[in-house]
């Protein structure tokens, strides 16, 4: 899991800035700041926030009605994560609804595009992306996310 250069990609990128007020502003800082530096580190800068975001996250882990799902158990069996989520609500787990919504969603480029939303769809691709000095240091700033949500450091 490496959930910093996921927003790189994202700020730099993919999304979307709106065309006018505060929001415009901020996202174009945001993207501003990413281009501005080396992938590393900018990652490496980002990831005190990420592990903060994350431990919000973590906080809701317990809640009724909640359900984590990860990244990489989505992008591999979205079939899978539609009828967990089905379970979950108590909804009819439907094949034909279920084959519309993966004939749309289930989305895996065979090259990897960094200005699409779908960028690449291969979880762990920081590896090739970074190097281990980098990755250290994500390790020890995201370790107790890494440890909450079911990741080894990698």
């Amino acid at each position: 899991m490496c959930s910093s250069d996921l927003e790189f990609y994202s700020n730099a990128f993919s999304h979307g800035v709106p065309d006018s007020g505060a929001a415009r502003a901020q996202m174009l800082a945001h993207r501003s700041q990413a281009l501005s530096v080396p992938l590393e580190r900018y990652v490496v800068q980002r990831a005190p926030a990420m592990a903060h975001t994350l431990q919000q996250y973590a906080g809701m882990l317990g809640l009724p009605g909640w359900r984590v799902f990860r990244y990489e158990d989505v992008v591999f069996d979205k079939r899978r994560w539609l009828s967990d989520i089905c379970s979950h609500f108590g909804w009819p787990d439907d094949e034909g609804f279920a084959g519309l919504v993966l004939s749309w969603a289930d989305i895996r480029p065979q090259d990897e595009d960094p200005t699409r939303f779908v960028r690449q769809v291969t979880p762990g691709d920081h590896r090739l992306k970074l190097g281990p000095q980098a990755i250290a240091q994500l390790n020890q700033s995201l370790a107790g996310a890494l440890e909450r949500f079911g990741y080894a450091a990698r």
